[in-house]
């Protein structure tokens, strides 16, 4: 499995007539690692996982390269938000993707009334965190029916709160 993704990432990297070259080594991301043995080494060693099934090998840095450092496992949905074009706002004094806003807030908030979703939508049209979590936007109707819990996958990414 993991060499396989060695093998990905080099033509992402090295094949500038792949079709996803443009986001990758167009770019100038490099695969830093000299040999796919090292890069499964590596992996193996500071990335441990049973099987690497359900998990992706995500650039921590998106601008950064594919390099010892700067990899890390993740969960699909964590690593979709790590893209240029990923929407941020600013919460807890740090930027995180919009996505990523409602499992921090219900995390530091419970009773927060909204669902993921149109925290979502709120957040896109230019609410702040604060506008939300304070009572500055009132709207009637859109209040969580959902017992949704937080995923632990995105709240473990950022501090917790002093």
């Amino acid at each position: 499995m993991l060499h396989s993704r060695w093998h990905a990432m080099q033509t992402r990297c090295n094949n500038l007539n792949s079709k996803v070259a443009k986001n990758y080594g167009c770019r100038g991301i490099e695969c830093r690692f000299t040999s796919c043995e090292e890069y499964v080494a590596w992996v193996m060693e500071h990335l441990p996982h049973p099987t690497y099934r359900g998990v992706d090998i995500d650039r921590a840095d998106n601008n950064g390269h594919y390099e010892p450092g700067n990899l890390r496992l993740v969960s699909r949905r964590v690593n979709n938000s790590n893209k240029r074009t990923t929407h941020l706002i600013e919460y807890r004094g740090i930027k995180l993707p919009v996505r990523h806003a409602w499992d921090l807030m219900k995390t530091d908030n419970p009773s927060f009334p909204f669902d993921k979703e149109y925290t979502s939508k709120l957040l896109y049209r230019g609410a702040s965190a604060d506008d939300l979590l304070h009572g500055a936007i009132r709207v009637g109707g859109r209040k969580s029916t959902t017992s949704s819990t937080p995923d632990p996958d995105i709240v473990s990414l950022y501090p917790a709160r002093l």
